[in-house]
């Protein structure tokens, strides 16, 4: 931000292009208060998604506690951005515009539906399989070969649609479209900012929903096979760990492992396909608009 508040040019003319031209003046500009409070907000409220139900339990104090400090802090943001800043970062206006909202959350929810299956669906070779993640990962080709295509013509088919790339491009153009060109880079970064946020938020979700749902499952598998009480938690953890634990645990053990996988991988797809039905519901809410030439 400082190299861009120093070495971009300056467009205002006037006196106030002499003023801006001095150095002190335009890091004056530069909403410092504004982007640290957006930034560790943001940062507190992403951390919890990826260590709670791995490292700690949801319900742990640092989790919570994480969760608060987030939403403090941009709740500063906010006020920061709303009061004090004389160039935000990112001018809560446009949150006024409900195409420029429906545009963000098409986008995060789209983010989070394309990387909970980017987790899943690899997984899901690795166990019932037992694939590399090299060969497993090119599971996903079809994806992105979807998206290099979608991109490509969704200039010709900006109406209708397939794909991920389709989607990406035409909410960008929807967003142009809906705002005032002077807010074009600005609303275009908070569009950027949705992508890793929408993608967290689906990692997160298929895999707390997969480690929600397969050690329960698995638990009953194993009391059908009359493993119960400590070798069956045993099973367990070294099972939701690491895949390889296939390899080591005996036949009939290692069956139900992959099927309790299997099992749990149907609802960590349901996680993807939540996210894609609130993706196009807002889609349709979009008011259309005619772009200029």
């Amino acid at each position: 931000m400082i190299l861009c508040g120093l070495v971009l040019p300056n467009l205002t003319t006037g006196q106030n292009q002499v003023d801006a031209d001095n150095p002190r003046n335009r890091l004056a500009r530069i909403d410092f208060l504004g982007a640290a409070f957006l930034g560790s907000g943001l940062l507190a409220l992403l951390l919890p998604l990826r260590i709670a139900g791995q490292e700690v339990p949801w319900t742990s104090s640092v989790v919570l506690s994480s969760f608060a400090l987030g939403a403090i802090l941009l709740a500063l943001f906010v006020i920061t951005e709303s009061r004090w800043a004389k160039e935000p970062i990112f001018p809560l206006r446009l949150l006024k515009n409900r195409d420029v909202v429906f545009s963000y959350f098409i986008t995060l929810c789209q983010s989070a539906a394309q990387l909970g299956m980017m987790v899943s669906v690899p997984l899901y070779f690795q166990v019932t399989e037992r694939s590399s993640s090299t060969v497993a990962g090119a599971h996903l080709m079809p994806a992105v070969i979807g998206n290099t295509i979608g991109a490509l013509l969704t200039g010709a088919w900006i109406r209708s649609g397939f794909g991920t790339g389709i989607s990406m491009n035409a909410g960008f153009v929807a967003l142009q479209a809906a705002i005032d060109p002077v807010d074009k880079a600005v609303a275009a970064s908070g569009l950027f900012l949705c992508m890793p946020l929408g993608s967290i938020l689906g990692m997160a979700g298929s895999n707390a929903m997969l480690r929600a749902v397969m050690p329960a499952d698995l638990a009953s598998r194993l009391r059908d096979l009359g493993i119960e009480g400590t070798e069956a938690q045993k099973i367990i953890k070294q099972a939701v760990a690491r895949v390889d634990y296939l390899d080591e645990a005996p036949e009939r053990v290692s069956r139900a492992v992959v099927q309790s996988y299997v099992y749990s991988l149907e609802y960590s797809h349901g996680v993807s396909l939540f996210f894609a039905i609130l993706a196009t519901s807002a889609a349709l809410l979009m008011s259309g608009r005619k772009l200029n030439n």
